[in-house]
């Protein structure tokens, strides 16, 4: 799969990896808590999006990047392979 991070338009970020869903309830658990309890603009409470952890629509996917790039509007951009 492929993502990109554009909060600054000159310099985006492109991962490329490979994405599985985890299903590990204590991961799932986790990572509920850990953006509960991460200020924002980071974090953010899941309940009154979701309800709960047994919410058929929350749900968590793992990407395992094997290619990372910096980009740069007016030089070379900086690249991290596997």
């Amino acid at each position: 799969m492929s993502v990109t991070y554009l909060y600054d338009p000159k310099q985006p970020v492109f991962v490329d990896g490979t994405a599985a869903c985890v299903n590990d309830e204590a991961e799932k658990r986790r990572i509920w808590e850990l953006h509960k309890n991460t200020p924002a603009p980071l974090g953010f409470d899941p309940e009154p999006h979701y309800g709960s952890l047994g919410n058929p629509y929350y749900g968590l996917l793992r990407i395992t990047p094997w290619r990372i790039e910096l980009g740069a509007l007016f030089g070379e951009p900086l690249i991290w392979q596997l």
